[in-house]
């Protein structure tokens, strides 16, 4: 879990935040997508992205501000927790289907014994 853009968001001054350029393949960029989400190889988006951050009106800012901040209240450590223990449950869920969906049809394949008696 990498908090650095959440921190980021958290750290800022409400009456003259920052603007939080992210990454496209970062984690958080899912949820937090009031910040600037581009693709770090591409150099012109990045570059394109620099340039609106600098030039953004400070009512802009705040906007965009107070809805990463909202979305990180609503959001929290426990939530993360819950979703990452439910994702795991459904991981091990379907390890199960297909380990039972292999074995059935290696061991129940009605040919399969005639092919192997001597």
């Amino acid at each position: 879990m990498n908090l650095v853009a959440k921190e980021y968001i958290a750290a800022q001054d409400p009456q003259n935040p920052g603007v939080l350029i992210l990454s496209k393949f970062a984690g958080a960029a899912e949820q937090m997508t009031d910040a600037l989400v581009v693709d770090p190889t591409d150099r012109e988006a990045m570059s394109t992205a620099l340039e609106t951050a600098l030039n953004m009106p400070l009512a802009e800012r705040k906007s965009r501000y107070q809805k990463l901040i909202h979305g990180l209240s609503i959001y929290d450590i426990n939530d993360w927790c819950q979703d990452f223990l439910n994702d795991l449950e459904c991981t091990q869920y379907l390890h199960n289907f297909e380990y039972e969906n292999i074995l059935s049809s290696v061991l129940f394949y009605p040919d399969a014994s005639s092919s192997y008696r001597i």
